[in-house]
């Protein structure tokens, strides 16, 4: 028996060995025979690794490969890996791999303690455990806090198609390391942050509110922190609206008062921390008691020595302000509210919120007082206070529009017509503004001759734009009829030389303006006017098969397009081709093609911008392809530069890469928000335009630079002190430690 197992054993083993050198005597067998393998792949690019070495990039060919199965792997950037076995049995073999992108990530925080806050980039996000969905793959801020425990911060990494997993342990803080920390170091703001916030979790008030008036004192030190000074106030702001679940809502009711009374007591021990009156005042403003509201920050207006936070102050008082008067308004109390706004006008003339309420007394006097030359007057003075304002333009044409609508006074409207091109001249309005002269002098002053001579001037001075043959068909329409003495003949002109003057006229409008509808009505050449109407016939054919078959209605009217193009058919053609594309294809891809091909088929048409700038937002907003709608608006900004247009056009290009969108790049919205700046130093959003700027370098996941936030945010300030967002500017200063407080502390 056990002779007989030996035996097998050994029989075994034999056989095992023939087996195990077998596929070896085969490599051997064919060892010259070898295949060449192309490896492509979708999309091209793809790292390609062929039994874990590296082979090359696709597409790829890999001369003598050896017969047999090998392990194919490809790799991309925000692609998903493929690997695969390739068996290689013939001479030639092809492969196509199709790589999968990636897609958005999630990241869940575990956190001890439990019911930790957890906030990305700033915003509260939850309580740990938490799982934050749909997130684009990259770094962000995350910061835990919790109630006794030192909080954390840290930039983190979420991946692209996975849960990103973060597990932290905060350290734990208590009442005596706060208390020690305090001793040690008195004007750290934080540490009376920490135990304030502390007392409220235990709902202990009476200790939580001495540790924030210790910390309200400690802000006018020399050595203040105006991060930690804003978290203080920020923390006192979070126990009014009971932000985190630290007591009953009866509770914190009981509470204001004592809030309110606290920030009071803090006043009289410092006048001179901002931070009291913008706390006191955001309080009364919750409560839309707008009085109390404009009572606090005109005290802090008043109690302050610097410049800065006098301007600062001075913009949260004149908003309080107008908001007396408008809250009045909204109830019907249009009387009651004028003299807040009177008071606004005459106490603050530089303030934002003068300007709303110079516009609100000039709606008082048109509107409801019908007393026109008031609101002309308040427009007036509009103009005045505020002549960088980009409103200005608007408020001048209203200014002219009042003389014409209202006190019938043509003369002196064509007056405030000519002040508007003259401070005005590169916008769009200017043309209405020239016709509108013209048309006065007709049909109101009937003086004639001034009628011609404006006309004229308009087709000088505008000879591409649309209206130009308007201009010259009044100007045909004046002559022939002192050529048939239905009007008076100015001096030095005669019937035949009136006739004569409109069939030059008649042939300019027909020879340099065919695709006007003014042409159609003065050619008098047979052939045109047979293409016309077959033109007109063609649309009409067109637009009854939109209804049935719209694939059909596009291709009549692109042949009404490539048929007529002088006429304005044609022009009318392009425009449904678009229409059709965009509301009943619902291909934006084809209508944004329309409308670039409307404005190279067109581009001295009145509509032409705004089929770029249309384009452009389509592109970077409603289909996410971000760098072709910025070259659409950077065609629209080259191609028209007076247009109106071309500062949005600008702002668009730089909110294309901010970080309100999945484009985000710091350089180049810092680069396109300088150049909206220079291009355009009037427009009225510059100010967030250059806070924007700073708070580009505030962001600490790109990662943050304090220093160049604290100098663009300070330029914010201080080349628009009183721009519309000065109190959101000032609140991320004292977030880079360069609030208004330090400026304050300066001044003995």
């Amino acid at each position: 028996m056990i002779l007989t197992r030996s035996l097998c054993s050994r029989f075994r083993a034999y056989y095992c060995s023939l087996f195990l050198l077998f596929p070896l005597c085969m490599r051997v067998l064919h060892a010259e025979e070898t295949s060449t393998v192309a490896v492509t792949s979708t999309p091209a690019g793809a790292t390609v690794f062929l039994d874990s070495r590296f082979a090359g990039v696709t597409p790829l060919t890999l001369p003598e490969v050896s017969l047999g199965n090998h392990l194919l792997t490809l790799t991309k950037y925000r692609h998903a890996s493929e690997a695969r076995i390739l068996k290689v049995d013939k001479a030639s073999v092809e492969v196509q791999v199709e790589l999968k992108a990636l897609g958005r990530g999630s990241l869940k925080v575990s956190a001890l303690p439990e019911e930790t806050q957890v906030y990305l980039n700033g915003g509260l996000k939850g309580k740990s455990p938490v799982t934050v969905e749909d997130l684009s793959p990259g770094k962000y801020n995350l910061r835990l806090e919790a109630d006794g425990f030192v909080t954390l911060q840290e930039t983190i990494e979420v991946q692209a198609s996975q849960e990103t997993k973060i597990e932290r342990t905060l350290e734990s803080k208590s009442e005596a390391y706060l208390l020690s920390s305090i001793d040690k170091e008195p004007n750290r703001v934080v540490n009376y942050y920490d135990l304030a916030h502390h007392y409220l979790r235990m709902q202990q008030f009476e200790r939580a509110f001495a540790m924030f008036a210790r910390g309200f004192d400690a802000c006018v030190s020399p050595e203040v922190s105006t991060n930690e000074q804003r978290r203080l106030y920020d923390e006192f702001d979070r126990v009014w609206d009971a932000q985190y679940n630290f007591t009953d809502a009866a509770t914190i009711q009981k509470l204001h008062p004592r809030l309110l009374e606290e920030l009071e007591k803090a006043i009289q021990r410092q006048p001179r921390n901002v931070s009291n009156y913008w706390c006191l005042g955001s309080f009364y403003q919750k409560t839309k008691d707008w009085s109390k509201t404009a009572d606090a920050y005109e005290r802090g207006y008043k109690g302050v020595k610097s410049p800065r936070a006098k301007v600062y102050l001075e913009h949260l008082l004149a908003s309080a302000r107008y908001n007396q008067g408008y809250e009045l308004e909204q109830a019907g109390k249009t009387e009651e509210a004028q003299p807040f706004y009177e008071a606004l006008v005459r106490d603050h003339p530089k303030a934002y919120f003068t300007r709303s309420a110079l516009t609100q007394r000039a709606t008082y006097w048109l509107r409801t007082k019908h007393d026109y030359a008031k609101a002309i007057e308040v427009k007036k003075q509009f103009l005045r206070m505020f002549p960088e304002s980009d409103q200005c333009p608007e408020i001048q044409m209203e200014v002219a529009s009042v003389y014409v609508n209202f006190l019938k006074d043509y003369q002196k409207a064509i007056e405030e017509y000519r002040a508007y091109l003259a401070a005005y001249p590169r916008k769009d309005a200017c043309k209405t503004a020239q016709l509108t002269i013209a048309s006065l002098c007709w049909q109101n002053l009937k003086d004639l001759p001034a009628a011609l001579r404006e006309y004229g001037k308009f087709v000088s001075d505008y000879p591409q734009n649309d209206s130009a043959p308007v201009a010259l068909k009044f100007m045909y329409d004046l002559y022939s009829s002192m050529a048939m003495a239905r009007a008076t003949l100015p001096q030095g002109l005669t019937v035949e030389t009136a006739r004569e003057k409109a069939e030059q006229i008649r042939k300019r409008v027909v020879t340099e303006y065919p695709w006007s509808t003014q042409a159609a009505m003065l050619d008098n050449d047979q052939v045109s006017k047979k293409l016309r109407q077959e033109a007109a016939t063609s649309c009409n054919e067109a637009a009854r098969l939109a209804g049935a078959d719209v694939a059909k209605a596009v291709a009549a009217y692109e042949e009404i397009v490539k048929k007529y193009p002088r006429f304005s058919q044609a022009r009318d053609a392009q425009v449904q081709i678009i229409n059709l594309y965009a509301n009943s294809l619902k291909d934006n891809d084809k209508a944004n093609a329309a409308r670039l091909r409307y404005a190279e088929l067109f581009p001295d048409s009145d509509q032409s911008p705004s089929m770029l700038f249309q384009s452009g937002y389509s592109k970077a907003f409603a289909q996410k392809k971000y760098e072709e709608g910025v070259a659409d608006f950077r065609k629209l900004i080259k191609s028209y530069p007076d247009s109106d247009q071309c500062v949005s056009a600008q702002s668009y290009i730089a909110s294309v890469y901010s970080f309100s969108y999945g484009h985000y790049d710091r350089d180049k919205n810092n680069e396109e928000n300088r150049r909206l700046i220079k291009d355009y130093p009037w427009y009225d959003g510059n100010d967030v335009t250059q806070t924007t700027i700073g708070m580009n370098f505030y962001y600490q996941f790109q990662p943050g630079d304090k220093e160049k936030a604290q100098k663009e945010l300070l330029k914010s300030i201080q080349d628009y002190p009183y721009g519309s967002y000065l109190a959101t500017t000032e609140y991320y200063i004292d977030m880079v430690d360069a609030g208004a407080q330090v400026d304050e502390n300066k001044i003995k």
